[in-house]
Parts: C-alpha cells; structure tokens; sequence
C-alpha cells in the first residue's frame, strides 16, 4: 500500500530500477498493486494515474486515455507483471483475490477484519496513545503534564453518560492545548497536536474510572 503523496517518487523508482530492469520473464504472474488504503484519495485518481503513465510510458505501448480506462483492472508493463491501482480497502481486497484466484467467499471475514481496523474507537485511539508514550524520549512526560495543566484549570471529567463524558473531553481538550507550551508531543502540527491531547484526555479517562471502579479514591497518576 503507498501513500498518495508518496507515488510519483515510487513510480519513477519502477520505471527506473523495477519493471524495466526485469532480466528474464518470472515464471509466474505477478501483481504489482498501488494500493491507498483511504478511498477518499480517490479524488485524486487522474493526476495519479497521469503521473503513472509518464513513469511507465516508454515500457507500455498503449496511450495514455486506455491507459486511463484499464489501470483499474490491470495493465501489463512487462512478461508475467501485471500493474493495478486500487483505492479504498474494498478494491484492494478484491483485486488480491481476484488475481489469486480465491472464490469471492473469502473476501467475507477479510473485509470484517478490515471493518474492525477500519472502526477504530476512543479507546483503541487511546492504547496507541498509551503504547507511544512509553518510547516518548523528549524529556517530558505528557501524562504529568496533562495532570498538572488539569489541576491547574480545575478540569473534571463528566461521568454522567457517554455522550456528556465526550463533551467534557472536547471541552478540556480546547482549554488544555491553548496553554500547552511544552514542546513534548510527537506532532508538530497543530491539528494532530489538539487530537492526541484529546486522547490522552481519553487515556486518562479510561484510567481514573477503572481506579474508581476498584475502590481506589486516591488521585489518578
């Protein structure tokens, strides 16, 4: 799978070292899938696909509006190798199964785990905060200084019901970044330096209430 942003580097690097510098004809087909995972990149379709076909235009002998029309189900660019682009997790399953073969029955449980991967919710945003900030080497523990901008603003988490508990959460997460001066977070830019103060408000949500629900009343660390 390759990040949008990252192809017309990926494909100069086929054109240059790949498929041109195939030296005998594999014994078996290959598949050369262009993969992006987020299908909303699919707006962006035909400036990839132009930029594909000036890549691979000396290794194929087709112009570039067929190039256009085929490269969804796959075009040859050399013996036995077959180039395909794909957006979304959908066309990306079904390209790989259609090209091993497999019956379409498969692609049931595939599509249910990529469905899970795909849903992620606020608790698993949380654990990958958590799993980040146990290799956080910028000398500043995030979680003591959520605690103490928490302490110092007077925040507290509405426990009431799901819904208020996320209200409070967005609240806090507003109050927090705007005196957050710290230079501890793994994100420079601003937008994702506001969502993972909002998780690590999760994180720590999650945390006091399995404290409290253990009978621990003493201050969450």
């Amino acid at each position: 799978m390759t990040p949008a942003e990252q192809l017309p580097k990926g494909l100069s690097l086929i054109c240059s070292e790949g498929f041109s510098e195939v030296a005998k004809t594999p014994s078996k087909s290959i598949l050369y899938l262009v993969a992006i995972w987020d299908a909303r990149y699919s707006q962006q379709r035909q400036s990839t696909i132009s930029k594909m076909f000036s890549s691979l235009k000396d290794l194929i002998s087709i112009p570039e509006n067929e190039f256009s029309q085929k490269i969804s189900d796959g075009i040859a660019v050399a013996n036995n190798i077959i180039l395909k682009l794909t957006y979304g997790t959908e066309e990306m399953i079904k390209a790989i199964v259609q090209f091993t073969t497999h019956t379409p029955s498969v692609l049931n449980p595939i599509e249910n785990t990529i469905s899970l991967i795909d849903k992620w919710d606020d608790l698993w945003i949380a654990y990958s905060v958590a799993s980040l900030e146990t290799t956080n080497f910028s000398g500043f523990s995030n979680v003591d200084l959520l605690n103490e901008k928490m302490t110092l603003l007077n925040l507290k988490f509405d426990f009431s019901n799901y819904a208020n508990l996320v209200s409070s959460i967005d609240m806090m997460t507003h109050q927090t970044t705007s005196i957050w001066k710290e230079n501890s977070l793994p994100f420079s830019i601003t937008s994702d330096r506001i969502l993972y103060i909002r998780d690590l408000l999760f994180l720590k949500a999650c945390y006091q209430k399995i404290r409290e629900s253990h009978g621990d009343k003493q201050r969450t660390q």
